[in-house]
């Protein structure tokens, strides 16, 4: 069990994980967070101006990072440990109008001036090339245009009248399009043919099957607990075993014991050993999720890292070498180098990559050719190669939500079937038959077989773990903001985000890649089980939809009480809020696994009384009082529900009651202040906890127990 300690202002100092491991926060007068030591003694100091903004962070493994603000409190500059300063440039309205990097590149966003595009991003322009937006008049976006150079590559939308995505043109001109029955997504099409169609939905909102255009059925099967418990692989159902803590223990497809993998978890849930039938690894970790050591095949690695730190220096003996800001230089095989966005520009002077002002690669140039990528929704959805003179490939990936289930290449549709993280592992072509397969070792570092059926056809196709494209020169997986190798399981570069991201910045997805992925290269999250509450989020309309549905009981319990919490929800929640368009849907089931109570006694002990309380963060169990709980009182605890914390610290006792300050910076937010309104941060926070991700308290609010 994991531990937290509190400091008199309640602002967390200690906390202890169920190996012992200990990680120390220290703060200044102004409660600015000031050091961080990890478990493994890597220690982060932060320092603040008179402002509460943070202008260092001396971190081992990223190095010193200095900023500076301008009078509205936006980043100004921003120096990293490679001396390379961005300068950021804003509008009247605080919006980013430029960005200038050390070695004079430059960015520039544009708004208000496109199709519908007051108060929007209309245009970027980079050293790259440009993308253009257009919007209707809801602020949806209609048509995104990409131009890398001479290239045009031009994604176009369309939606329901209720805002809903009915269809997409994709740069090759392949169409898609998504029908709707009772607001939930029932078939998708390709090129104007049926391609998925009947998808069907447990009670609980999981997917549970689908027909495919020859009448085949595509199935998934849930546990008692709401976790995936078997699925189809192309012509395989494969069965998932779980142990206690919920791990996954081990699978078997279509029932054969012969051809079953079985994994091992320490105590902190990080992956310490794997079995099949012709391989075994074993792994062990330093207290901060650092690997010392695999152990493949009976064959020992020992892994160094630098002293206080989460830096690798050795891999058995070979060096590996890293610049000031913790980048990967040289492992051994490949020269690394990068630019002043602090990016991976090139590998041994021969492969050269190119990215656009959100981050994104967007261009690959190779001895051979050149792949250009379009990104849609923040992953990439095409790739278009140009190799050896021959004519351009285009290579595109159909989502059905998170999960992949079609590749587009040159006109011709196979079939993907993915895994329980949605990792694509299995092709095939539309009657079935097998064409690629990626059965690999839990970190992904095995290459897939192109030409399962030995045809002497192969089927080339790049994507990996989820947010991962395979980059053949360097055996990498980009992923987004950073580059994993599968073969230490870890990034090649230090989190760009920092702490934020996880103890660990080198570290990748807390050590256990059967449950849990990292879309951006930045912070992992897991897939949990849909119950009775879901989050969805659309990036690309900011979208937020919200679904709730509670069992209410208890002695004061009511039909008018009811409709008046269930309404306070409604009416704090169902609203654009900054960027975001949050939209609420709650009511009342008695079958739902989350309960709300309605009484004359809330109290939580003789000493201690409240209105209304939660029982634990991201709890189950709500509970208001029939008279003195409002509205927005249920507003505010259906917030702890999806995990967030209060933004208050508790003050001196009043007449044996407790008081409650608002935490700096929170005044006037739903979870800060009486009668606060929903802040725009409280919905990102709620999107990235609604997807299990390890941002820390510091970040989205820490719990307080109430």
């Amino acid at each position: 069990m994991t531990t937290n300690e509190y400091d008199p202002q309640n602002r967390l100092v200690k906390t202890t994980d169920p190996a012992g491991g200990i990680t120390q926060y220290a703060y200044d007068a102004e409660g600015n967070r000031t050091t961080v030591i990890a478990a493994n003694g890597a220690t982060t100091a932060y320092t603040y101006d008179n402002f509460k903004r943070m202008t260092g962070e001396a971190s081992p493994d990223r190095g010193n990072i200095t900023n500076t603000h301008d009078i509205s409190d936006n980043l100004k500059t921003s120096t990293d440990a490679n001396g390379n300063t961005a300068t950021y440039d804003y509008d009247l309205l605080n919006r980013k109008v430029k960005t200038t990097w050390q070695d004079g590149s430059i960015a520039t966003w544009n708004y208000d001036n496109c199709t519908n595009g007051i108060g929007r991003l209309c245009t970027l322009t980079d050293g790259s090339g440009s993308t253009a937006y257009s919007y209707d008049t809801e602020g949806r976006i209609t048509q995104k245009v990409q131009t890398i150079g001479n290239a045009i590559l031009n994604h176009r939308y369309t939606h329901t009248d209720d805002g809903k995505l009915q269809s997409e043109t994709l740069p090759s001109g392949a169409t898609i399009g998504y029908t709707y029955t009772q607001d939930k997504l029932t078939g998708i099409s390709l090129n104007g043919q049926a391609y998925m169609s009947n998808i069907r939905y447990t009670a609980a909102g999981q997917v549970a099957s689908w027909q495919w255009a020859d009448g085949t059925t595509y199935q998934k099967t849930y546990d008692a607990n709401g976790r995936l418990k078997t699925f189809s692989l192309g012509g395989i159902v494969r069965t998932l075993s779980y142990d206690a803590t919920g791990n996954i223990r081990g699978w078997d497809d279509n029932g054969d014991a012969a051809k079953a993998k079985h994994f091992s978890y320490d105590l902190l849930d990080r992956l310490d050993g794997y079995t099949a039938a012709f391989e075994t690894q074993a792994f062990q970790y330093d207290p901060n999720g650092n690997r010392t050591a695999t152990t493949d095949n009976g064959n020992t690695t020992a892994y160094g890292v630098a002293a206080n730190s989460n830096r690798l220096t050795q891999i058995g003996s070979t060096a590996q070498v890293q610049d000031a800001n913790g980048n990967l230089l040289n492992d051994g095989t490949h020269i690394y180098t990068y630019n002043a966005q602090n990016r991976l520009a090139s590998v041994d002077g021969t492969t050269a990559y190119s990215y656009n002002a959100d981050d994104q690669r967007v261009k690959k140039t190779v001895p051979t050719g050149t792949t250009l990528y379009a990104w849609d929704n923040d992953r990439i959805i095409g790739e278009y190669t140009t190799a050896n003179g021959a004519a351009q490939q285009a290579t595109e990936t159909v989502y059905f939500g998170n999960t992949p289930v079609a590749v587009v290449q040159n006109g011709n549709i196979y079939r993907i079937h993915a895994d329980q993280i949605d990792t694509p592992r299995v092709i095939t072509d539309t009657v079935g038959k097998t064409v690629w397969a990626w059965d690999s070792k839990p970190f992904g570092e095995t290459l897939p077989d192109e030409d399962p059926d030995k045809d002497g056809l192969t089927l080339h196709y790049s994507q990996r773990f989820p947010g991962q494209t395979f980059d053949t020169e360097t055996g990498l997986h980009y992923n987004f903001h950073r580059d994993y190798n599968p073969a230490t399981g870890r990034y090649v570069q230090s989190d760009p985000i920092g702490l934020d991201g996880g103890m660990n910045s080198f570290g990748y997805v807390g050590g256990n890649p059967l449950a849990r992925t990292d879309l951006r290269g930045q912070w992992w999250q897991t897939t949990p089980p849909v119950q009775y509450l879901t989050v969805s989020y659309d990036a690309r309309t900011r979208i937020v939809n919200i679904n709730g549905r509670f069992r209410f009981y208890g002695n004061r319990n009511t039909s008018q009480l009811q409709t008046l919490f269930l309404n306070g929800m409604r009416n704090t929640w169902n609203r654009r809020v900054g960027i975001f368009d949050v939209r609420l849907n709650v009511s009342s089931d008695n079958a739902s696994d989350r309960s709300i109570e309605i009484t004359d006694n809330t109290r939580l002990s003789t000493t201690d009384s409240t209105t209304a309380w939660v029982n634990v963060v991201g709890g189950r169990e709500m509970h208001l009082h029939n008279t003195r709980s409002s509205g927005w009182t249920a507003a505010h605890e259906f917030g702890h529900f999806l995990r967030l914390g209060d933004q208050y610290v508790e003050g001196p006792r009043v007449n044996g009651q407790r008081t409650n300050r608002v935490r700096p910076g929170r005044e006037g937010t739903l979870m800060g202040s009486d009668n606060g309104r929903l802040a725009e941060i409280e919905v990102a926070c709620t999107i990235d906890r609604s997807s299990n991700s390890n941002f820390k308290p510091e970040v989205c609010g820490a719990w307080n127990g109430r």
